[in-house]
Order: structure tokens, then C-alpha cells, then sequence
């Protein structure tokens, strides 16, 4: 409860902090500490459902502060009357590492279903269904909030351009394996899935809708660039088969030894082959990286080879 006493009294002081050099990197601990001491599965606490609701208050009060206030521009557009938002955010060298903390905060990445709910401390399970339903609807009304179509054109672009961005790429990247987290989340009882439904059809719209953005602008030049191909490593799994298929045809197929060969293209194009959806297509892949190997292995010495 201290601790969440401490992180009520830092975020009523402002926005500002995340901006801080100082002020983030408290922020940014704190998080991930109540994140590990209360919302974790693995957490010890013995009040971790009173203390994990006491704590969603205040990760909804965050919501609110960070998402600024919105008002209508010409043209029926939206913008922050503050002049920052998630996007401004996101692109802070320090505000993003809080972003992307208190998105952790929001989505275990790493839990796949609801089969070890913390049964070993008797806590009931539509207790904690309860706050993980609301803990993805805050995360979700972010995503909405960023992806919301009456925006300007300057922050459309933006978000086109994110993945290169150095502090928003890592953010999306994020965003993308919550949305897949949320989507992908088995739960056992049928109750809890008609519970969890709605949430997990809007988080498989909005992931379909930022995955066909991307595949639509993927290119060689993203591949290569140092930020935006780590980004392309989260989202080349998440694609469907016609996505991926369209992806290889046009990017990778006969130019797989040149991006191979290069320092980051070659890790895009790992994931690429260990994101392979049939048979025959991991056979042309092989085939037309074996007739290259020890070209491949010698050209470039210290480089992982595909």
C-alpha cells in the first residue's frame, strides 16, 4: 500500500515527470515494481487482489493525465489542446520508457491462459478475471486513442513513420505483442471467454488494422534501418498467411542471400524463415539459401547466419 500511496502522490504532480530525466526513471521503477509485487502471477503479496484494484485507480487516473485533453480542430479533427499526447509520449527518449512500463503494466505479454490463476493462494478466479478485464480495457482505450481516425494528417504520419523512430518503435513494438497477447489468451471456463470476448475481437481489429499498415509498407530499406527491423521481427509472426505470403514473394524471394548477408536485414529475414506457414515454401527458402551457404557464412565473418 506505500507504494501505491507514493505512485498516486507522483502521478497527481503531472505529465511532466515522465518528461523528466529523473522524474521518469522514478516512475519507470515504480511501475515495475507494483507490476512485479501486485499484478504479477508469481506476486506474494497477500492482498494482491484488494491492493491490485487499489492500484488499477490509479493506473486509470494515469490513463486520463497521459491522454490529455482532446479538442476539435477545422475539419472535425481531433488534437491535444495540451499539445502532447501518446504519440508525443511514446517519442520521448524518457517518457517512453514510462509508456511502455505502464503498458507492461496493463498486458502480460508472457502469460497464454488462465490455467495457473494463482490458485496456490486461494485468491478466487473471477477475482482476478475481473481485474485483468479491466486492466485490458484501459490498455485497449489507449490503442483506440492513438489509432483514432479523426486525426491530422501530421500525426497520421507519425504513426506511418514509427517504426524507424528510435523511442516510438520500441512502444509500438509493444503495443503490437499486447495486442497478440490479448487476442491469443485461452481462457479455460466458458464464462470467462464470453466475459473476455469483446475485448479480444477488438484487440484482433486493431491488431489486423496496424498489420496491414505495415505490410503494405514493408520494404528493404525498413529491413535494413537499425530501429525499424527490430520492429519487423515482432510483426512478421503476427502476420496472416496471405500477408506473409505476399511479404516473401515480393521482398525476400530471390534477394534472400543480399539481406542475409546484412548486419540487420538478417535477423528479419530469421524471423521470416521461423515464421514459415507451409511446407513447400520452407523448401524454397532452403533451397535457395543452401545454394549460397558458405558464401553466406564466409562473407560476412561475426554475422549470425540465417
Amino acid at each position: 500500500e506505500p507504494l501505491i500511496e507514493l505512485f498516486v502522490i507522483l502521478i497527481q504532480s503531472g505529465v511532466d515527470l515522465a518528461f523528466h530525466v529523473f522524474g521518469s526513471r522514478v516512475l519507470e521503477k515504480l511501475l515495475c515494481i507494483l507490476k512485479q509485487k501486485i499484478l504479477s502471477r508469481n506476486s506474494k503479496e497477500e492482498n494482491a487482489v484488494e491492493n491490485g484494484e487499489k492500484l488499477l485507480i490509479s493506473l486509470k487516473e494515469m490513463k486520463q493525465l497521459f491522454q490529455g485533453d482532446a479538442k476539435q480542430v477545422g475539419g472535425g479533427e481531433k488534437e491535444k489542446a495540451s499539445g502532447w499526447g501518446w504519440v508525443e509520449l511514446m517519442s520521448d527518449s524518457k517518457a517512453s520508457h514510462v509508456i511502455r512500463e505502464f503498458i507492461e503494466c496493463l498486458v502480460d505479454t508472457t502469460d497464454k491462459s488462465t490455467l495457473t490463476t494463482k490458485q496456490q493462494k486461494k485468491i478466487p478466479v473471477h477475482s482476478v478475471i475481473s481485474l485483468q478485464k479491466q486492466l485490458w480495457e484501459v490498455f485497449l482505450s489507449i490503442v483506440d486513442d492513438i489509432l483514432h481516425p479523426l486525426r491530422s494528417v501530421k500525426r497520421k504520419k507519425q504513426l506511418e513513420n514509427g517504426a524507424i523512430h528510435p523511442h516510438f518503435s520500441p512502444a509500438l513494438q509493444l503495443i503490437l505483442k499486447s495486442l497478440h497477447a490479448i487476442k491469443a489468451h485461452k481462457f479455460i471456463q466458458i464464462g470467462h471467454q464470453n466475459t473476455m470476448k469483446e475485448l479480444q475481437e477488438r484487440s484482433t481489429t486493431l491488431l489486423a488494422g496496424i498489420l496491414e499498415q505495415t505490410a503494405s509498407n514493408v520494404n528493404h530499406s525498413l529491413m535494413k534501418h537499425r530501429v525499424a527491423s527490430h520492429y519487423l521481427e515482432i510483426a512478421i509472426p503476427l502476420f496472416t498467411d496471405d500477408q506473409y505470403y505476399e511479404l516473401y514473394t515480393s521482398q525476400f524471394r530471390g534477394k534472400l542471400l543480399a539481406l542475409a548477408q546484412h548486419k540487420m536485414a538478417n535477423f528479419v529475414v530469421q524471423k521470416m524463415i521461423s515464421s514459415v506457414r507451409s511446407g513447400p515454401q520452407a523448401g524454397l527458402i532452403t533451397v535457395e539459401l543452401m545454394e549460397h551457404l558458405e558464401e553466406l557464412i564466409r562473407s560476412r565473418p561475426g554475422i549470425v547466419a540465417s
